[in-house]
């Protein structure tokens, strides 16, 4: 499913697979000025969950400090980028993105703009013929949270003859200091 939906400049596109949402975030240049990033507040009206999504990456200033590969809302530590996918997304749900801009310091964040984007994830087998895409690339990170420090487990060994995959482990990065503003291209 793919969507696309704005309010006052800023803008989502949401593209649902089975597994993933991704979103992309556009706003106009001019509106760019003081902007500190987007928090993203998800509801699965499947299950009746409703909560800010969280990411790895905090401003100095108001970093609390947590271990290395700890999440934080959004909402409290804007998403510093134009894109955002979410991996915890499963089959046939019908979810509310509400994707926040937020400008202002990293202690005294305000709205700026919003706009809700509502997507229903594909089913992951529901006819003759299904195509599937690997996501393993792009969720190393939350690979790696969850497993490090333990082996990978069985199923992601890529099985005999796939040496590396089974040697080479991930550690989680670092939280990398934030600009303190964001930047748009």
């Amino acid at each position: 499913m793919r969507i696309r939906r704005s309010r006052k400049g800023l803008a989502v596109r949401a593209i649902a697979g089975s597994h993933v949402v991704l979103l992309g975030i556009d706003l106009p240049r001019v509106d760019c000025t003081g902007l500190m990033g987007f928090g993203i507040h998800r509801t699965d009206h499947t299950e009746g969950e409703a909560y800010w999504l969280r990411g790895l990456k905090t401003f100095a200033e108001t970093d609390p400090g947590f271990a290395a590969g700890s999440t934080y809302p959004t909402h409290e530590h804007p998403i510093q980028g134009f894109s955002w996918s979410d991996f915890s997304a499963k089959p046939g749900h019908r979810y509310t993105y509400r994707v926040v801009a937020w400008k202002g310091a990293p202690a005294a964040l305000t709205r700026f703009r919003e706009v809700p984007v509502t997507v229903t994830t594909e089913a992951e087998a529901d006819g003759e013929h299904d195509v599937f895409f690997n996501r393993g690339a792009a969720a190393s990170q939350e690979f790696a949270r969850r497993f490090d420090p333990k082996p990978p487990p069985a199923w992601a060994s890529g099985g005999p003859g796939c040496r590396a995959a089974r040697t080479r482990r991930s550690t989680p990065s670092s939280r990398a200091p934030a600009a303190p503003a964001m930047r748009c291209a």
